[in-house]
């Protein structure tokens, strides 16, 4: 009789925490597409907050800046993308013009195409050309759907004003905890955010030939900042947030790795949440020892 009444009890008590589980694998199976789509659009709507807000000021409607800031944004992916396939043709172009005048005869091309070194080289770059090719093709109905999306998600993040608190207020956490949690990731994150968009524009610029603009960057983020430190970007970071540059060296490289480019962003502020989440639950640690101590 006793062993009947056990079972029952123990299957309550687990209960709820199994069909809590098996929720959240299927709702982590749903957004699975859209995961890191989903990730960059809050970072996205962090950084573009200060923005957002400057436009709220001027019009006094959440609903309608959020939405104009999702216009201009629209636009600029548009205008990017456009010059993107423009540099494309262009470069794909000028490789066609440099064989033209480098007057290598149909004759002379077949023979060295034919040769027994060239012709694996060029029958591989073929494959992968027609494979990467039909990947993209592939791929661009899924890349509109994660545009469309990220542009949803930045709407309602510049709507709900701050995503980051409404975010760490759902963690089941006490109150002092989440507000710990809050700074520190506030903290860290912005500094995080801040070093890679600013060298990553400037060595952008100097990539594309723009050495002056480059360097103009360079020097209104040094001015901005007032730390040279900012050059070292993983130095800068360490030295605010009080995270060791190797830290934010790992996470860089480990999140390139594990995620792709977004990675670079993704993987020093996934480390940064979990020293904040490490650093908050030791002090409140600690000031628990305290109050038995005094206790």
């Amino acid at each position: 009789m006793v062993k009947r009444l056990v079972r029952p009890i123990i299957l309550g008590r687990y209960l709820p925490t199994i069909f809590f589980v098996l929720f959240v694998l299927l709702s982590y199976l749903i957004i699975k597409p859209f995961i890191f789509t989903l990730i960059f659009a809050v970072i996205l709507a962090y950084i573009l907050s200060p923005l957002h807000a400057l436009i709220q000021r001027k019009i006094k409607s959440s609903t309608a800046s959020a939405i104009i800031l999702i216009i201009l944004l629209a636009i600029l992916l548009s205008v990017g993308g456009f010059y993107f396939v423009k540099t494309l043709v262009h470069e794909a172009k000028e490789i066609f013009v440099t064989f033209q005048e480098a007057e290598l005869g149909t004759t002379k091309v077949q023979e060295l195409l034919s040769s027994p070194y060239i012709k694996p080289i060029v029958e591989k770059t073929s494959l992968a050309v027609v494979e990467k090719g039909t990947q993209f093709l592939v791929s661009l109905p899924l890349f509109m759907l994660n545009i469309i999306i990220m542009l949803f998600v930045l709407f309602y993040a510049f709507k709900e004003k701050d995503v980051g608190r409404n975010v760490v207020e759902m963690l089941p956490l006490r109150e002092s905890y989440k507000e710990s949690l809050y700074n520190e990731i506030r903290k860290i994150s912005k500094l995080v955010i801040y070093g890679f968009v600013v060298v990553g524009l400037a060595a952008l610029q100097f990539a594309m030939g723009e050495v002056a603009a480059a360097v103009g960057l360079a020097i209104f983020g040094l001015v901005v900042t007032n730390n040279i430190d900012l050059i070292l970007r993983p130095i800068l970071v360490g030295k605010k947030a009080e995270m060791h540059p190797l830290i934010i060296l790992v996470g860089g490289l480990g999140g390139i790795i594990t995620f792709g480019a977004i990675g670079l962003i993704i993987g020093p502020l996934i480390l940064a949440f979990t020293i904040s989440f490490i650093k908050v639950y030791r002090d409140e640690q600690r000031k628990l020892h305290l109050k038995e101590e005094i206790a």
